[in-house]
């Protein structure tokens, strides 16, 4: 069914021997051999030919990311052992993995000296493998070719490798830090970590785009390749336009935003173009963790087994797990993974007599007289809300029926990488709350049309949340849905130590029991309470519950007051908890010098956390969401069987709340804006029957919304709409530095200096800090941002330059 869904697919596990024999794939060699305007030597290495066998080419790559070794030399040189090289056998690398392997007093293994990604037995230990194997498993003496696993040498790996095996050094520990063990198998460590921020590219100014330059190595595999995953576009043999779908295919591999949704990191091409930005020209772009050097990429392809080579490598992790499973040596394992393979292709060569179609689209009703077509985009976080474009679609649909002019509604979600213009939609939904650096020429008030719309009633809204999508005495837009950060609690934790369960809520002396409590049942290194938020809110939250405020963001600009008594008292309270070893976060990142460093500190088996946005690093279903019950808390999810969620304690002065907000936006260039605004005020009265938070304190308490997602979980609502409520609450933004880009730096740099025992003063410190965060944000503040509808790339990098000189100056 999947080859009958288009004309094109994108894949790689998916474009395989067995499709390909059972004539589901379209043979692109008459395309590619007929058309001038395709040339192999367009791809890098030998890529053009990645999924060429059997006389056949069955995919055009798209991407290719390597599987590689990677190493820590300081692991080899503290062991006294050469360092690891193509020219390694087997035998050389399992004796440097055991002798690296780290154990306890007891002797169970604390730290392996080799670690695979994806498993011991995973797809790797093929690459692995055929690289040591050094030859083809293939018998092309034979068309369509089978496999041919009948050499001793390949059985002599798998028989060494399982000794290994059973030795107990891939029985991994369950909480071991990855990035500490010598040696590691997988997508490369060692290359760069960058952390980008503006709109890309080698021209993007120093110190906002970084790359960092890691003290691990990537070699290759032993035996001198590298495993390559390909990812490739097939045509399906039952398309009805095999020329269209190749000129598609042709234009897709030269689209950059089309590798980053395929969820890979390098163009097959040899002069890929460059990405854009995520936000348009100048827009923002994501963090980058991880990545090969264009040198180790350039080695791996070079030297690389592709998908062609790896076709009937399934059966090594057959045979691995038969010889597991069944106590049978590597000879008897190989015969069998033979057999059971060529009865695959034999099924499939069957089918190969059978036709199939690809399933035609569906038809686009047309418009009736007088009708409209509204295009509704879903931006900024929208595709991961309320479970994807389904929900968006149902609601569009249930729109139309009922509405008098509107007659379709086009719901397009533009792809992560992608440009998310939002000129092109009549209104959009955004997760994140975009006012505050939103162009508000591209949006219109919403207030003449509030105040007519009966089923929109701003006093309904939890206090407080109306107010942030207000600018300049107008509404921009429509609140729907609130994201509190909140902290996740791992039950079965608290009731080994004996902590009451904080179903309604706790105090702040209640917290810090806790945490003294659950200091006995974490490991030893480990924090009970780990922020893992890059951006310091939790951090802040908490800072504020403890009576401090250090960014006041009721003020525009933000108001920076970090000597004021009750601050100064906070943070160091909250600070001491962190010297004390009861709370981690991930410290300030560091600019300075051209490089970044972002140091996430370790996590274990989490006690309490909380972290927020795409790049969450851990502890279970921490950050912006839904209650318990809500979001990826599934019954079938043993990990949200233990875990619950809960607000932050609450404090003896005053209590804070930081949240995120997803609201609905008119745009300026809507050919039909009343007609969007009622598809908005539809969602919003049903803003109950979707997997989040409701902005408004009557659909939190709908029996629809029980329905939908529990009774606990809209207690759990009700609990955050009652301290949101409360006088005097502060509420803080998703992002404390969202007013002004790195203002937080020179606070969470005394704060990391406070806690390593080199701060004296804390007063003078924080004093410092303020002075050089309070010129920081004068000086940005005096900078004329520009407009992304008006503005090209060279301005947005010209900015962020004048951003960054505001930033050395304040230092200075």
């Amino acid at each position: 069914e999947y080859f009958r869904m288009a004309d094109l697919l994108l894949g790689k596990e998916t474009i395989t021997a067995e499709p390909a024999r059972a004539g589901y794939l379209l043979n692109l060699m008459p395309l590619t051999s007929s058309d001038p305007d395709y040339s192999a030597a367009n791809f890098r290495g030998d890529l053009a030919n990645a999924f060429s066998w059997d006389f056949g080419q069955w995919a055009i790559p798209l991407s290719v990311d390597a599987t590689v070794l990677t190493y820590l030399p300081e692991a080899f040189d503290a062991a006294g052992l050469t360092y690891p090289d193509a020219s390694w056998t087997l035998d050389d690398l399992l004796f440097a993995a055991r002798q690296l392997a780290q154990f306890d007093s007891s002797g169970s293994m604390t730290l392996p000296g080799l670690w695979i990604q994806g498993g011991a037995n995973g797809t790797l230990i093929q690459s692995l493998v055929m690289s040591l194997y050094g030859q083809s498993i293939a018998d092309d003496m034979v068309s369509p070719s089978v496999p041919d696993y009948s050499d001793p040498a390949l059985a002599a790996l798998l028989d060494t490798w399982a000794t290994y095996e059973e030795e107990g050094y891939t029985s991994y520990p369950s909480d071991f830090d990855t990035n500490l063990v010598p040696m590691r198998i997988g997508s490369g460590f060692g290359g760069r970590v960058a952390f980008v921020t503006t709109g890309g590219g080698d021209d993007a100014p120093p110190g906002l785009q970084q790359v960092e330059e890691s003290n691990e190595i990537d070699v290759l595999l032993p035996g001198g390749h590298a495993g390559l995953s390909v990812n490739g576009y097939a045509i399906s043999s039952g398309t009805s336009n095999p020329q269209a779908a190749w000129e598609l295919v042709k234009f897709l591999i030269q689209q950059p935003n089309v590798i980053q949704l395929s969820g890979a990191t390098n163009s097959a091409l040899v002069n890929a173009p460059t990405q854009d930005s995520i936000g348009g020209n100048g827009g923002a772009r994501i963090f980058g963790f991880g990545g090969l050097s264009d040198e180790m990429l350039e080695a791996a392809v070079a030297g690389g087994l592709m998908p062609a080579d790896m076709r009937f490598a399934r059966g090594i992790t057959t045979a691995l797990d038969t010889m597991s499973s069944d106590s049978v040596d590597a000879r008897t394992a190989l015969d069998e993974a033979a057999v059971a393979f060529n009865e695959r292709l034999a099924v499939a060569d069957a089918r190969a007599a059978t036709p199939i179609a690809v399933n035609p689209p569906e038809v686009v009703q047309e418009l009736a007289p007088g009708e409209v077509e509204l295009t509704f985009g879903v931006v900024a976080g929208g595709r991961f809300a309320f479970g994807g474009d389904d929900v968006w679609e149902t609601l569009g649909n249930e729109f139309a029926a009922l509405d008098a002019e509107v007659g379709r509604v086009n719901v397009e979600l533009p792809s992560l990488g992608s440009d998310n213009s939002t000129e092109n939609f009549d209104c959009y939904y955004s997760g994140t709350n975009l006012v505050p650096s939103l162009d508000l020429d591209t949006v219109l008030s919403l207030d003449p049309l509030i105040f007519s719309d009966p089923a929109i009633d701003p006093n309904d809204y939890i206090p407080g949340v109306f107010e942030q999508v207000q600018l300049n005495g107008q509404t921009w837009a429509l609140p729907i849905q609130i994201s509190p950060l909140v902290l996740t609690i791992n039950t079965a934790l608290f009731n080994e130590a004996g902590v009451p369960i904080p179903t309604d809520g706790w105090s702040v002396s209640e917290f810090e029991d806790a945490l003294r409590q659950l200091r006995n049942v974490v490991d030893t290194d480990e924090a009970p309470l780990q922020f893992n938020d890059i951006n310091s809110t939790a951090l802040m939250n908490l800072i504020a519950v403890y009576g401090g405020l250090p960014f006041d963001m009721r003020t525009d600009p933000a108001t920076v007051n970090f000597t004021d008594s009750a601050t100064m008292a906070a943070i160091q309270q909250v600070l001491d908890l962190v010297k004390d070893g009861y709370i981690s976060y991930a410290s300030a990142i560091d600019t300075s010098g051209g490089n970044i460093s972002i140091n996430i500190r370790p996590q274990g088996d989490t006690a309490i956390s909380a972290g927020q946005g795409v790049l969450n690093f851990g502890g279970g279903r921490a950050g912006f969401g839904g209650g318990p019950g809500g979001g990826n808390a599934g019954a079938g999810n043993a990990a949200a069987a233990i875990n619950l969620t809960v607000p932050f304690p609450t404090g003896t002065s005053r209590n804070a709340v930081a949240f995120d907000l997803g609201a609905l936006y008119l745009s300026s260039t809507s050919q039909h804006p009343e007609a969007c605004y009622r598809f908005m005020s539809y969602i919003a009265s049903a803003a109950d029957t979707l997997d989040s938070m409701p902005a408004r304190m009557s659909l939190i308490n709908s029996d629809r919304l029980r329905s939908a997602q529990g009774d606990t979980t809209a207690d759990f609502y009700n609990t955050m709409a009652t301290i949101m409520s409360q006088s005097g609450v502060i509420l803080l933004p998703a992002d404390v530095s969202i007013s002004s880009l790195n203002m937080t730096n020179w606070l969470l740099d005394v704060f990391d200096r406070y806690i390593a025992d080199e701060v004296v003063d804390l007063a003078t410190e924080l004093q410092i800090a303020q002075q050089k965060t309070q010129d920081y944000m004068v000086c940005v503040a005096n900078l004329e941002e520009p407009v992304r509808s008006q503005t090209g790339a060279e301005a947005f990098q010209q900015y962020f330059q004048d951003v960054q000189a505001c930033q050395m100056a304040a230092d200075a």
